[in-house]
């Protein structure tokens, strides 16, 4: 029996006591049958005995008799692992890992660390990856005191995969939690061999995203939007209503331009100022001011259907996953967990200067531009005593350069999945696509990441959302980057500078956009773009003006529904 083996079993001996009655072997199993508890007691003294052969035969009418018993099907799977039926031992621990619900995790969480590890040691180290990162995710606060482990064991696997940048984030992450597991040695060792930007912990099969190509960049004559007053702090589309939020600096109102009927504007008073907005699941979720709170407003009646008050100054940026009955925000530097159930605010160990939620409600895409020091012996950077690791190269040391990570909630808690450590220079804003697939990172400076093979300088990068390695595109500007929004429809990106550019992700043809009225007072606090949610509008300001700027669409792209297929996938 493998040392892997041993210990697992250990952990489960005293489940196993010889003398006891059914009814309580049964609650100590899990299970409302005693006779499937009695039938895996039996089979569990096989296994142990070295018979995993006869012991699976009464494992298996354990689970006959009671096809949702999780401890069966653990023992399942061990068993056939003892019998060196890894697909089947797999199989069992998928069957396991697809039963977890809420209050039912603590053996798919052991199953999956199992899996993992006897994937690992049979050489594969992609599949040992992902079952080690479902692990983390099924118990994402560490109830079960197992993360530690997981780390030490992700880390090794990725190591020996050359990856060493995740390795050491990993195990960086399993010595916070436990140094005896994760000794100090171990993190030294990966670091000092971690080259790449990207760092990756949790995996899990992901399709390389698909952009059509197009033949070229077309807009329309910019238009002007009459009646909007004063300057503004943001916009926000609402793509069920074909509409777009118009967020006022510092004022106590927001504006709904309808640009399926005239681009007809209306105003809806609010009480306190508006700071920031996140529509998402068909509701528009709104921070305000006076009090600080955080409301689902009605853009038809103008009412505040929900509220949650905020303990806190109101949030400028806000990410919120209603389907998981969560948000997120951030405050003085670190990400808050605002529970939609009971209202409470948990303060997680993230930090972050700006957060973008995922229209998929999956992920928190967030990041920090950190006052850095740089460590070129251990090649790390340290941002309020966390280190991340990577291999300093002599002509970035000393750049303000953004980071940008990827959250996934988990049971309303975040479980760090990627990092890339340079994803913009003095970045301010991250922005996602309103499908989900590229996210992108607003800076104030020229962008230095280690392999420049797709741009560098003054300038937008666009990231595969689930591959922050993957620069889908990189849209230069000719002066600080300002803003910048993605069409969802036609996969054009517009980003703004001094200029106004109009780029497509897959080819290089690109536009400038004219705007009249006062450039050059703006900046990244009041500068704006924002697709319509059917690809046929692009709006962004200027000091003095609003405008409305027609893109054309082919015949593919207006029969595209993009949105229909978010919200199919969202329920599956």
């Amino acid at each position: 029996m493998s040392r892997t083996c041993i210990s697992l079993i250990g952990l489960y001996l005293i489940l196993c006591p010889l003398a006891v009655r059914a009814q309580d072997l049964a609650a100590q199993y899990g299970t409302q049958s005693r006779e499937a508890a009695q039938l895996l007691n039996r089979g569990i003294e096989l296994v142990q005995s070295t018979d995993a052969a006869q012991g699976l035969q009464y494992i298996d009418r354990a689970l006959s008799v009671d096809p949702s018993f999780q401890m069966a099907m653990y023992w399942q799977g061990l068993a056939y692992q003892e019998m060196g039926d890894m697909g089947k031992s797999l199989e069992s621990y998928e069957k396991l890992y697809q039963s977890a619900a809420p209050g039912r995790t603590q053996m798919p969480v052991e199953g999956c660390f199992n899996a993992g590890v006897s994937s690992g040691q049979s050489g594969k180290l992609s599949e040992s990856a992902i079952w080690l990162s479902r692990a983390l995710t099924l118990d994402p606060a560490d109830e079960f005191g197992t993360a530690a482990k997981v780390y030490r064991n992700l880390a090794i696997t990725l190591a020996q995969q050359k990856q060493f940048s995740s390795a050491a984030l990993c195990a960086t992450a399993g010595h916070q939690i436990d140094p005896q597991t994760v000794e100090e040695g171990m993190v030294e060792s990966f670091s000092r061999n971690a080259e790449s930007e990207v760092a990756t912990i949790l995996f899990s099969p992901t399709q390389p995203i698909e952009i059509p190509y197009r033949e070229s960049v077309e807009h329309g004559e910019p238009q002007i939007v009459e009646g909007i007053e004063g300057p503004l702090g943001g916009m926000v589309d609402l793509v069920e209503q074909h509409a777009m939020l118009i967020l006022p600096k510092d004022e106590k109102f927001v504006q709904i331009l309808d640009y399926s009927k005239g681009m007809k504007l209306r105003t809806i008073k609010t009480q306190g100022r508006p700071r920031a907005a996140c529509y998402v699941g068909g509701k528009l979720f709104v921070a305000l001011t006076s009090p600080d709170r955080i409301s689902v407003l009605n853009t038809r009646t103008g009412k505040e259907e929900s509220t949650w008050r905020l303990n806190q100054p109101a949030p400028t940026s806000l990410a919120v996953a209603p389907q998981q009955r969560v948000a997120y925000f951030a405050n003085s530097g670190k990400i808050r967990i605002l529970d939609l159930d009971d209202g409470s605010i948990e303060i997680s160990p993230f930090e972050a200067t700006s957060l973008a939620a995922d229209p998929k409600q999956e992920n928190v895409y967030a990041i920090r531009t950190p006052e850095i020091q740089v460590n070129t012996e251990t090649g790390h950077f340290l941002f309020n005593g966390r280190p991340v690791f990577f291999q300093i190269d002599d002509n970035q040391s000393g750049d303000m350069q953004t980071s940008l990570f990827r959250l996934k909630i988990c049971d309303k808690h975040l479980v760090l999945a990627q990092a890339r450590i340079c994803a913009a220079s003095n970045g301010r804003r991250v922005v996602v696509s309103p499908d989900g697939a590229v996210v992108a990172v607003v800076g104030g400076g020229g962008w230095r990441p280690l392999d420049r093979s797709a741009g560098s300088g003054y300038g937008i990068p666009v990231f595969a959302a689930n591959d922050f390695s993957q620069v889908v595109r990189f849209v230069e500007t000719d002066a600080y980057p300002l803003a910048a929004t993605i069409n969802p429809v036609s996969h054009l990106v517009a980003a703004r500078g001094g200029e106004f550019v109009l780029s497509h992700l897959v080819n290089d043809d690109q536009q400038l956009v004219q705007l009249e009225g006062g450039t050059e007072d703006l900046n990244q606090e009041t500068t704006f773009a924002e697709f319509s949610g059917d690809g046929k509008w692009l709006f962004a300001n200027t000091s003095t003006q609003l405008y409305a700027i027609p893109t054309e669409l082919n015949r593919k792209e207006n029969s595209t529904n993009w949105y229909s297929e978010l919200q199919r996938a969202i329920k599956q």
